[in-house]
């Protein structure tokens, strides 16, 4: 005769199962959520050092708008010379790429 296994005994099991997989799948929201919140505080950080840089450069830029400050910003990115900064900054990062990427050949 065989042996069967009971069915309130199969029911728990599937019980059990389903319950592990929500305690999972939460688990794995929380951390999702946790990796964002890090992100957005650094993100964060960054804007926070870089503004401060900038307005540690220019006089009186902390009593500019928001929008005096964007138009000053773009008249300032808006110039042959830091079109030419941004040319030999992408060239210089293509070129220590390329040396990494042999390198790891």
């Amino acid at each position: 005769m065989e042996n069967k296994i009971p069915m309130n005994d199969i029911i728990d099991e599937q019980i059990a199962a389903e319950k592990k997989a929500k305690q999972l799948e939460r688990r794995k929201e929380k951390i999702k959520s946790q990796n964002s919140k890090r992100e957005r505080s650094k993100r964060t950080h960054i804007l926070i050092v870089r503004g401060s840089f900038i307005e540690s450069l220019i006089e009186g830029s902390t009593d500019w708008s928001d929008e005096d400050f964007k138009t000053r910003m773009r008249r300032i990115t808006n110039t042959n010379a830091f079109y030419e900064f941004l040319n030999e900054r992408n060239k210089r990062i293509s070129l220590e790429n390329e040396e990494e990427n042999r390198e790891e050949s």
